[in-house]
């Protein structure tokens, strides 16, 4: 594994750690505040960092092509704005649990759709990988359909968007740095979502906000920074099937941290669940490299016959 690669990785297990708690702790700040302002404001104060992060990187707009300017731009759209505000609005509804299993099925479309749209390439065993990801994810949450319903419908619809912005993002970070992809998510994201506050008549909420609410909004608001730096720039350095499959093991950190909170011990089932997200996250890093085990191991055998004889 290459020193950037390695650097990606570490970066996006950060990523995991720090949605994983997020999505366990927003879930008590939503219930307190209107999500769409909840989502407003700590998107905010997650951008307002990038804003000078990415001060080196302004000049880098310039040189891009219309084209890419416009994916740029819709950046903020599909995956600053909608996409949270569906989110947020699907988590005051939904469990912490069901959302955080829905979120990191993103890993599947990204998989999927990344061959079409950035022709990454994946092989058997990385598809392979992928399945026990699947499989893992499923066994943990023990997922009914008869329980999902409109705020499941919500999230779902969020990560769908996020998929987009991702597939977007990778294809423009080659161009731009990750600070300034992060402007576009977070601040102009902020933006649009300002408008509808004030469209939908909702922005005087923002003036009413009490120290507690505050507190949750803060907290929430260093998360978002964290994952999305994180992420960003992990994202750089990985191919998108890489950095989403990481983003799996959010998964059992949320819901450990549930469990914790209500004194339920885990199962046998739930020990093999995560298990398997574990070995599925590493056999999508070393597919590569199990490729190219596997002829050199039959070849080694093949002459190790041959030379018996």
């Amino acid at each position: 594994m290459t020193k950037n690669k390695l650097t990606g990785l570490l970066l996006v297990l950060a990523t995991a750690i720090i949605s994983g708690f997020s999505v366990y702790l927003n879930k008590f700040g939503v219930k307190e505040i209107n999500p769409y302002v909840f989502t407003f404001v700590k998107n905010s104060i997650a951008a307002l960092p990038f804003l000078f992060l990415a001060i080196p990187a302004y000049r880098q707009l310039k040189k891009l092509e219309i084209k890419e300017k416009v994916l740029f731009y819709l950046i903020a759209v599909v995956g600053g704005s909608i996409p949270f505000l569906l989110f947020f609005k699907g988590l005051s509804m939904a469990t912490a649990a069901n959302a955080s299993f829905i979120h990191k099925t993103m890993f599947i479309y990204i998989a999927l759709f990344s061959i079409y749209f950035l022709k990454e390439k994946l092989n058997v065993i990385a598809y392979a990988g992928i399945g026990i990801l699947m499989v893992g994810s499923v066994m943990f949450f023990k997922i009914q359909p008869s329980k999902l319903g409109v705020g499941e419908l919500y999230i779902l619809l969020a990560t769908l968007l996020w998929t987009a912005e991702i597939l977007i993002s990778k294809k423009l970070l080659s161009k731009v740095s990750a600070n300034l992809v992060s402007v576009s998510r977070m601040f102009l994201g902020s933006i649009l979502i300002f408008v509808y506050l004030l469209i939908s008549g909702q922005a005087g909420q923002l003036i009413q906000l009490n120290s507690h609410q505050w507190t949750w909004l803060l907290i929430g608001g260093a998360f978002l920074f964290g994952y999305v730096l994180t992420f960003y720039h992990s994202l750089k350095r990985l191919t998108a099937a890489e950095a989403s499959s990481v983003l799996t093991l959010a998964v059992p950190i949320t819901t450990i941290l549930i469990m914790t909170n209500q004194h339920v011990t885990m199962t046998n089932r739930d020990i093999t669940a995560i298990a398997l997200l574990a070995v599925g996250v590493v056999i999508i890093y070393t597919s590569n490299y199990i490729t190219r085990i596997f002829p050199l191991a039959f070849s080694f055998l093949a002459k190790t016959k041959t030379s018996s004889r």
